[in-house]
C-alpha cells in the first residue's frame, strides 16, 4: 500500500512487506544466476539474464541498506509475476511434456502476464518516477545519484529487453493459435504467401 499514500510514501517509505519482498527477490536471482554458472547452463542470451540479475541485485540492496523507494523496487519486482508461466513452459520443453490445452492456457497467462507487468508496468514506473521527480522534488533532494539515474536506468533496460523477449512469446502464441498450431503447416503457409 506503499504507493496508494502519495509520493512521500514512494520515496520514503517502507513496511515489513517490502522489505521481505526485496530481500527474496535478491535471494532469488542470486541463487538462479550462481546455479547456472555452476550447472554450466550455456542457454542463447543467458549472460544478458545474468547482468540483469547483477544490476537487480545492485539495485534492491541498495534500496535495502538505505531503507528508502521501497515501492518503486516492489512495482518493478512485479515482472515475475510472469517468470511463474514462463517457468511453466521451461517445464514442458525441458522433460519434453506433449502441449495441449493446459499448455496453451499457459502460454496466454505469459502473454498477459507479460504484457501487464513489463510491457505496460514498466513504462508506468518510469512516468510515476519521474513525475515524483518533478511535481515533488523534495522528496528527490536526499536521494543519491546511483538512485536517481541507475534506477530508472535499469527499469528503461529491462523494459527493452521485456520487449525484445516478447517476440518468441508473441510467435509461439501465433504457431499455437494460428490455423491448426502445428509449426511446420504455419510456415508451409508462409512460404505459400510468399509465392
Amino acid at each position: 500500500m506503499l504507493g496508494m499514500q502519495g509520493a512521500a510514501a514512494r520515496w520514503t517509505g517502507e513496511n515489513r512487506s517490502s522489505y521481505w519482498f526485496l530481500v527474496l527477490y535478491i535471494a532469488k536471482n542470486f541463487m538462479r544466476s550462481v546455479s547456472s554458472v555452476l550447472l554450466g547452463d550455456k542457454k542463447k542470451g543467458m549472460w544478458l539474464i545474468h547482468i540483469h540479475h547483477v544490476i537487480s541485485i545492485s539495485c534492491f540492496a541498495v534500496g535495502l541498506f538505505l531503507h528508502r523507494l521501497h515501492f518503486f523496487g516492489a512495482m518493478d519486482g512485479m515482472c515475475e509475476i510472469s517468470i511463474i508461466f514462463l517457468n511453466n513452459k521451461f517445464l514442458y520443453r525441458d522433460f519434453g511434456i506433449a502441449k495441449g490445452a493446459l499448455y496453451r492456457v499457459n502460454l496466454l497467462a505469459l502473454a498477459v502476464s507479460w504484457i501487464a507487468t513489463r510491457l505496460i508496468a514498466f513504462p508506468l514506473w518510469l512516468a510515476l518516477f519521474l513525475n515524483d521527480y518533478y511535481h515533488h522534488p523534495m522528496y528527490a533532494q536526499g536521494v543519491s545519484m546511483f538512485e536517481m539515474v541507475v534506477y530508472p536506468a535499469t527499469t528503461l533496460i529491462i523494459w527493452c529487453l521485456s520487449v525484445k523477449w516478447f517476440g518468441p512469446i508473441a510467435s509461439e502464441i501465433m504457431s499455437e493459435f494460428g490455423g491448426d498450431g502445428d509449426e511446420n503447416s504455419m510456415k508451409s503457409g508462409k512460404k505459400k504467401k510468399e509465392n
